[in-house]
């Protein structure tokens, strides 16, 4: 929605050692665009202020309304318990939504934006600076326009939660809990108030007293430098007539289209040489070396399920999603970045890679296991959840959620 580069940036820094150059910076920031910022494992309203801004996020917004709901419906007292009843048969005829989003910092204006969610998956995002963005989840595809600069971007496979409350609400574990606040009045309307703990922060839920339904959602994030940033959701609407034709994917009239990702998911490779690549630190993978043309590639590997050119000419992203990989090739220079990745590390929809590196690890091997084959890293980084390690002289990252493997990064010496 708006420019992530700040986002990207999170992701460049957690590089460790490894200290790319200005060319291997530029291609990494194009891959992460490419992918939608990824990894997104656990898109969250709180994740940071830029996350909140996000596609994925602005998404998910739904799931964090009805987690907070949940929360304090499934207290023990007879109260919650009778509410909770209440809202499972309520929400049953509830199939669109729309609410307000405001992101508010010391010094700056309000950041808003609107949601309106539609039970069956397709859903609209609109900022207020003009620009929008459309997503259907059941067909893994979404579009994002840009009124100022008449641009749209079509991106194809991508992964996103579809946005239907009624149905994240009976999904939800019921192993939550919440602490109640006094009761009040927001804009006339009986509340009641409970702080619930979600993904380690804290967030406040007003559910209408009457209705128990979301009224207001509030949280604020202390951890940035710049100082505290303020998390509003309301103005809540329930089941208002949306016009069909603002979840269309069609640009307006005279603006440039570009699209990115697959709609089709190529079935995997069923060749062994193909199926299970074996990438080695320094050299390249399979039979590729690094530096090799784009067209030797294609040659070995088979045409990709897309491509991704942001310069016409210059650096080519070639995505081979349909079995875990994405490979960097530059015009002057070959082959010179390997991504392995897993559908846990990728907000685009991927198979997880199959192959190992060279000394057998695999997607969903452990720190110890990483170490026991290759040694210490040189350096290490955690956040959110997230471990980084940094091999710098062999030029490798493997990043791991849980303490397993769910990507890994070769690049060229």
């Amino acid at each position: 929605m708006n420019d992530p580069n700040d986002d990207l940036q999170l992701k460049l820094n957690r590089l460790g050692e490894v200290q790319p150059s200005p060319e291997s910076t530029q291609r990494a920031l194009h891959r992460v665009r490419a992918a939608l910022a990824q990894p997104a494992a656990r898109p969250s309203l709180w994740s940071n202020k830029t996350m909140w801004k996000r596609l994925v996020v602005a998404c998910s917004s739904l799931a964090t309304v009805a987690a907070l709901l949940a929360a304090w419906l499934l207290l023990p007292e007879p109260q919650a318990a009778a509410g909770w009843s209440e809202v499972r048969a309520a929400m049953e005829s509830h199939r669109s939504l729309t609410c307000r989003q405001v992101i508010r910092e010391k010094g700056k204006p309000d950041d808003i934006s609107r949601c309106q969610i539609l039970g069956d998956g397709r859903s609209r995002f609109d900022e207020a600076d003009g620009s929008y963005t459309v997503i259907d989840a059941t067909k893994h595809r979404q579009m994002h326009v840009q009124t100022k600069e008449r641009q749209a971007t079509l991106m194809e496979g991508v992964r996103v939660p579809p946005a239907n409350l009624y149905e994240i609400i009976k999904g939800l574990p019921q192993d939550t809990t919440a602490k109640a606040l006094p009761a009040k009045k927001i804009d006339g309307r009986d509340v009641l108030g409970f702080v619930v703990k979600v993904e380690e922060a804290e967030q406040t839920v007003w559910a209408d007293a009457a209705t128990r339904l979301p009224v207001r959602i509030e949280a604020v994030d202390e951890s940035d430098k710049d100082g505290p940033v303020e998390l509003i959701v309301d103005e809540f609407k329930f089941d208002e007539p949306l016009d069909p034709k603002l979840f269309a994917f069609e640009a307006p009239g005279g603006y440039q289209v570009k699209t990115t990702g697959s709609a089709n998911f190529p079935d995997a490779p069923t060749e062994p040489d193909l199926k299970n690549l074996v990438v080695t630190p320094l050299v390249g993978i399979g039979p590729l070396k690094f530096r090799v043309s784009r067209d030797e590639v294609e040659k070995v590997l088979g045409k990709p399920d897309s491509v991704n050119e942001p310069v016409p000419g210059g650096l080519a992203i070639l995505n081979y999603g349909s079995r875990g990989l994405f490979l960097h090739v530059s015009p002057k220079m070959g082959l010179l970045l390997v991504m392995c990745t897993s559908q846990k590390a990728s907000a685009t929809r991927v198979r997880d890679f199959g192959g190992k590196t060279d000394k057998g690890i695999t997607l969903g091997a452990t720190k110890a296991e990483i170490i026991k084959a290759y040694g210490e890293p040189e350096s290490q980084e955690e956040a959110e959840g997230t471990v980084m390690l940094s091999y710098g002289k062999l030029r490798v990252n493997f990043t791991l959620v849980g303490d397993k493997v769910v990507e890994m990064m070769f690049n060229r010496p």
